[in-house]
């Protein structure tokens, strides 16, 4: 087995422990040299100048069993190459090593240098020198790598994959997996092969019997009695059925940050506020929909301002996992204008509100943006980290009422409304229609009666218009859920 620490100048990679590293990586200079994506020591640097990688996330690092480090590199001139490994930045370098020197020809070609066993010794600075001077070198996809101790004993995975997929984030020192299915889901995925890190080495799968379920890959490694266990946890929380589609609005009416109903303006989706990565697509019945990852919120940057101060409503669908526990989760939208100082937050307590996980709810409601002429920035703030996706979230413009508002002449309970919505009137009522803010009719019913019942269990939480035919007169009530 080997661990392998990868430094790339030209590109970007991702390492076997999970952390990332970009160019440019020894962009450290000191001492008079210089680098501009090339590297060279100057006749006017010091004589120990070179070049140190900056990049914290790789150490510690350390070679109890020797290592090697290989890369690509050209020169325009003969020139020789060197790296160095340190306790610590100067001036704490105590213990430290040197590779030999590496000759380097003009023309591109990949080079190999041995790291020597280093024992116990832990370094935090790695340093890369070139010997001549003025000689331009340029050097690439550099690899560390620390060997790795007795390989009869080890008992690790390369690869893991489920119906012939490698399990997203698989990384061999990661032993349990969460693998999430659809809503519903009772038959278990396959594991279909579990690679291992040494040749020789054995797997014992068990598949799982069912969902929730789990499966197993038991590793023997070659000397027969070391083995490690990886598990797959398969479990039904994703939704099975996408959101709702929006109602068709003018263009005009609409500002779309993610829906594919509508036009979504243009945006940095994922502006890093809280860290990049906050947010990733997955399809949902083939529809695309938003996955809320682990940060705390997601940024989104529009690329031109747009004035949204005639705009008065906002609209969400989010979904929670089933079994997750909705007690002091939020959801929590804010607005940002131009300057930065105008601000509209929009916060939803997901318990309070009585939405409901394992189902699609829709957050709709009123907002006012009338000072935000210069409708710039967006975010998402939430405590359901890994737990939440999303789909159809824009702002609109709220059809004007047209109907005559008569709400003292009937009594309407309970609202919010819950699974039941009493009426009472003084006269029979002949047609009884909710609305959602967008105008969709979404419950409609003829009770002929001056006192009747509707059953409203299957409405999403959010505002509702309810009209009331009344003989020649239509009479309209605001309603909550």
């Amino acid at each position: 087995m080997k661990y392998i620490f990868t430094f790339l100048f030209a590109l970007c990679a991702t390492m076997s422990f999970g952390q990332t590293t970009s160019y440019p990586i020894y962009e450290g200079v000191f001492d008079g040299t210089t680098h501009v994506q090339s590297l060279e020591f100057p006749s006017t640097a010091q004589a120990w100048a070179g070049f140190s990688n900056n990049n914290a996330e790789i150490y510690p690092l350390s070679f109890p069993n020797g290592g090697e480090i290989t890369f690509k590199a050209s020169a325009s001139a003969a020139a020789n190459l060197k790296f160095r490994f340190e306790a610590n930045p100067y001036p704490n370098v105590d213990p430290a090593h040197n590779t030999a020197n590496i000759p380097i020809t003009a023309a591109e070609d990949t080079y190999t240098v041995a790291i020597s066993s280093q024992g116990a010794n832990t370094f935090n600075s790695a340093i890369l020198y070139i010997v001549e001077r003025d000689i331009t070198v340029n050097i690439s996809e550099v690899k560390i790598t620390a060997a790795a101790g007795d390989p009869t004993t080890n008992a690790t995975l390369s690869d893991l994959k489920v119906d012939g997929v490698t399990i997203d984030g698989f990384d061999k020192a990661v032993k349990s997996y969460t693998y999430k299915l659809p809503t519903g889901t009772t038959v278990a995925p396959q594991i279909s092969s579990a690679t291992t890190a040494i040749n020789g080495a054995t797997t014992a799968i068990t598949q799982a019997a069912s969902v929730p379920g789990d499966a197993t890959v038991v590793v023997t490694a070659t000397d027969g009695s070391t083995k490690d266990t990886y598990t797959v946890s398969f479990k039904a929380v994703l939704p099975a059925t996408a959101a709702s589609t929006p109602p068709t609005r003018n263009a005009a009416d609409v500002i779309s940050l993610y829906s594919d109903a509508y036009t979504d303006v243009a945006s940095n989706f994922d502006a890093g506020w809280c860290s990049t990565n906050s947010i990733s697509e997955i399809s949902v019945a083939g529809n695309a929909t938003m996955a809320y990852l682990g940060n705390t919120c997601q940024g989104i940057v529009l690329d031109a301002g747009i004035d949204a101060s005639a705009f008065t409503n906002y609209h969400v669908d989010i979904y929670i996992e089933a079994g997750t526990d909705v007690i002091g989760k939020t959801f929590h939208l804010k607005f940002v204008g131009t300057p930065t100082s105008i601000t509209k937050e929009v916060n939803h307590d997901i318990n309070g509100l009585g939405l409901k996980a394992g189902q699609w709810n829709s957050l709709d409601g009123t907002v006012d943006l009338t000072t935000m002429t210069g409708f710039k920035e967006f975010s998402i703030t939430s405590n359901l980290a890994n737990s939440v996706y999303y789909d159809n979230l824009y702002v609109y413009k709220a059809p004007t009422a047209s109907i005559e508002d008569l709400s003292s002449s009937f009594s309407i309970y309970p609202n919010a409304m819950g699974s039941l919505l009493t009426v009472e009137r003084v006269s029979e009522v002949q047609h009884a229609s909710i609305f959602d803010l967008t105008g969709r009719e979404v419950l409609s019913a003829m009770p002929n009666k001056a006192v009747f019942t509707l059953d409203t269990a299957d409405l999403q939480h959010g505002v509702y218009m309810l009209s009331l035919q009344i003989g020649d007169t239509k009479t309209t009530h605001k309603l909550v859920k």
